[in-house]
Order: structure tokens, then sequence, then C-alpha cells
């Protein structure tokens, strides 16, 4: 083999690999929205037999109400604060709740002056006794569980284009490697 052309091979490689780089560089770029500015959000975190809740970007000084569901109940309606925000504190669960996943949901005035409806997921889980101050009846279920499933997506969906980068990377430069293998065996 030549050396005019091995550098051809070399070239015809670093091409393709240059091709496939352009190539995925839009779509890595398309892949990653801008996030809005503040995003929606409602966060619950349940402790014992209460809730508490937070939410956001909400028409300031207006009222939001807070219900869970299988069996949709109110858990209370809160004034938002100067900064959009509508925190429910320690809110009691309804009594006779059952263990297993519940909707949290809220629902107010938007920033833009429309009707908005925010919902999470929480669980809950044995964990104390959920008592029902007028009759004295235990529950037997109450509610513990950390915060509700309204996580932002943290790229998982976004490393594809990585993977396929590295891929091609690595048959690049075995291919590389193996034309450098040869060229030595053939010139000794």
């Amino acid at each position: 083999m030549s050396s005019g052309s091995a550098a051809l091979r070399y070239a015809v490689v670093a091409a393709l690999m240059l091709i496939g780089f352009l190539g995925v560089a839009p779509a890595v770029a398309g892949a990653y929205p801008m996030p809005p500015a503040v995003p929606n959000s409602l966060t619950c975190t349940i402790t014992g037999s209460t809730i508490s809740c937070d939410s956001q970007v909400w028409a300031v000084g207006t009222s939001v109400s807070y219900s869970i569901a299988s069996t949709p109940t109110a858990l209370g309606t809160v004034t938002t604060l100067g900064d959009g925000t509508a925190p429910l504190t320690n809110a009691a669960l309804p009594v006779g709740i059952e263990q297993g996943t519940h909707t949290v949901s809220a629902a107010g005035t938007s920033t833009a002056g429309t009707p908005q409806t925010l919902q999470t997921t929480v669980l809950l889980t044995p964990a104390s006794t959920v008592v029902d101050a007028a009759s004295g009846s235990r529950s037997g279920i109450a509610a513990a569980g950390g915060p509700a499933a309204t996580l932002p997506k943290t790229g998982a969906s976004h490393i594809d284009p990585f993977l396929w980068v590295a891929g091609i990377s690595l048959a690049s430069g075995a291919a590389l490697l193996a034309l450098s293998r040869r060229r030595a065996r053939s010139t000794s």
C-alpha cells in the first residue's frame, strides 16, 4: 500500500468524522428547548397526617384552592403572595384516605389572568394514624412521603445524540488504528 492511498484513507475517515459531528451538532442543540423564565410548578411534601404544598406563577393577591383526589377533597384555599407563590402549610389530610398514589391539584388565576390548574402526584404510605377529631375514629392509614413526582426532566432523553457521537468516534478511532497497524505491517 502506498503512502498516498493511506493518506487518502485518513482524509476520507477524517471527513466522515467531521460530517458526523456536524450532523449531530444541530440535533443536540435542538434537543434542549429553552425553559420558561419561571416554570409553573406544584410540589408537595407529606409529613405524618399533614401535607404542605407550594406552587408558583399565580396572579398576585388571588386565591388558590388545593385539593387531593382519588375522591376529590379540599385541602384549603390560600391567597397568593407578592412573588406569585401560594404556600399551603400543614393542611390536614382527609380522615380515611387510602394508601397509594393520589393527585394533588392547585387551581387559581395565572399571571396571564386566565384560569390555571397545576397537578402533581403524592404517595401515601402507612406511617401513623389519622384521627378524626369529631368522632375520635382512627383510619389506621396516614400519609408519609417525600416530594411529589413533578421533578424536572434531567436530560436522559438528550443523551442519545451523545451516545451516537461517542459510537461514531470509537468506530472511527478503531478504523484509524487498524489502518495505521496495516500500514506499519506493510512498510516493515
